[in-house]
């Protein structure tokens, strides 16, 4: 997006460019600090009185300590310096850098940068955005190796597009930061990456963990085409998404989907919001591994888990809850779906793995071509409201056998309205072999 090269540029000549033999610690205090004379905010009896003018004194590796309070700058604080840490004494919820006075795309920048850091995980910030800042609370850039830890980011407008925007960076860690809109319109985005041309091979080795993103449209967007990259998305809680939870896309450096990611997504609680069609977790292309995740879809017309162009998804020890039933039937959506046009289409997936898992009230509990299906076993399979298990009318090659599954019922699923696994089964293509009662479910919830 234009933006962020706009604000990266502009930041590689905005941040500090004096250069300290060995690192030092900068010290800030909104209340009684001073940026007149020759002040380089290394004395903490003497400190600086504004966060810009502190990062403008440091150097390479330098870190710059807030005290408590409520800062308002004027204009983006741009983090550009090598490796500087800016972090606060008193954590974020005393310490508060309020930027509705900034007419700009984001509030803090992160760009062209190695090792920065903003906040730790108890000594963040609170920021505050409104409709003047039209893109991301913080946004991050051509950097590597960028940590954001224990932040508030509060957007008060749904002009403000995004928590936190990440363009083209390596190696990002984001833990610990609550992100939600405090606005009836909300954001719409909580974490999400900027789209880039393919074959650019960025957005690589990602940490994103123990974060609370609420009341945004969507929560996480991921886009890479950097192959085998390597993301980690573990514990995050997922309040109030509208239309999806988790979304990644995946593609190879020609834009076709399917590429080696080896990413997982695991112990994550999903909480979609009453809403029109939606996806709790969203994934095309690449080879998750998705595991003991919560996806709660009771509020709204949302499916669980939806596979486009996959290669051996693992999908294991899910928790998928789908709405209850209105009128007498269920929403029309389903628990974990994939798109059925089979090999050779754009959206054919390979090789999954479905394991372990527990998938309670949705229209089609699994719906997915037979030819694609390498295990669907110990799982909880139950309340559907059509099929226990839905699959087109075309036969693979060799039986899948479904084994130790609970379908409700020890005889097995019912497939009086699914005339198609029905057939299958008939004609010995999927051999059902049900567990007498249910398997221990294994989801956990990292928050309780």
């Amino acid at each position: 997006m234009r933006s962020f090269l706009v604000l990266a540029c502009l930041a590689m000549f905005s941040g500090g460019i004096a250069q300290s033999a060995h690192a030092v610690t900068r010290y800030v205090e909104g209340s009684w600090g001073s940026d007149s004379g020759s002040n380089d905010c290394r004395d903490k009896k003497a400190p600086c009185a504004t966060i810009g003018y502190a990062i403008g004194q440091a150097g390479t590796r330098d870190r710059v300590l807030v005290g408590p309070g409520v800062y308002t700058p004027t204009s983006p604080i741009y983090l550009t310096v090598p490796g500087i840490s800016l972090v606060s004494v008193a954590g974020s919820a005393a310490t508060i850098i309020d930027g509705t006075a900034i007419t700009a795309e984001a509030v803090i920048g992160i760009g062209y940068n190695e090792k920065a850091v903003l906040g730790q995980k108890r000594k963040g910030f609170t920021v505050i955005a409104d409709g003047s800042v039209s893109d991301a609370i913080v946004f991050v850039a051509f950097s590597r190796t960028v940590r954001i830890e224990g932040n508030r980011l509060i957007g008060l407008s749904d002009v403000t597009t995004s928590g936190i925007a990440l363009a083209q960076n390596d190696a990002v860690t984001i833990r610990y930061n609550d992100i939600h809109s405090a606005h009836s319109n909300p954001m719409e985005y909580g974490i999400r990456t900027a789209d880039h041309g393919f074959g650019d091979e960025y957005n690589r080795k990602w940490n994103l963990s123990d974060n609370r993103i609420r009341h945004v449209d969507r929560c996480i967007r991921l886009f890479s085409t950097a192959a085998n990259h390597g993301n980690k998305v573990s514990k995050n809680r997922l309040e109030n998404c509208a239309e999806y939870g988790v979304l990644v896309y995946n593609y190879d450096s020609t834009g076709a989907p399917g590429q080696s990611s080896r990413d997982r997504y695991q112990d994550n609680v999903v909480l979609m919001k009453a809403t029109s069609t939606a996806y709790g977790m969203l994934f095309r292309g690449g080879n998750p591994r998705v595991q003991r995740n919560l996806v709660d879809a009771r509020e709204g017309f949302t499916h669980g888990v939806w596979l486009r162009a996959t290669r051996n998804a693992n999908i294991r020890d899910n928790v998928l809850l789908g709405p209850p039933p209105s009128g007498g039937a269920f929403s029309n959506v389903n628990g974990l779906s994939t798109d059925t046009a089979g090999p050779g289409s754009s959206t054919h997936n390979t090789g999954m793995v479905i394991q372990g898992n527990s998938i309670d009230r949705f229209n089609h509990v699994v719906a997915a071509d037979l030819r694609e299906v390498k295990t669907l076993k110990n799982n909880n399979l139950l309340q559907a409201n059509t099929c226990p298990i839905y699959t087109p009318n075309v036969m693979p090659p060799s039986t899948l056998k479904a084994s130790r599954n609970f379908w409700g019922d020890p005889a097995g699923p019912d497939l009086s309205s699914c005339s198609s696994t029905a057939l299958a089964e008939t004609n010995g293509y999927i051999e059902f072999k049900p567990a007498p009662r249910a398997n221990p479910v294994r989801f956990k919830d990292p928050f309780h």
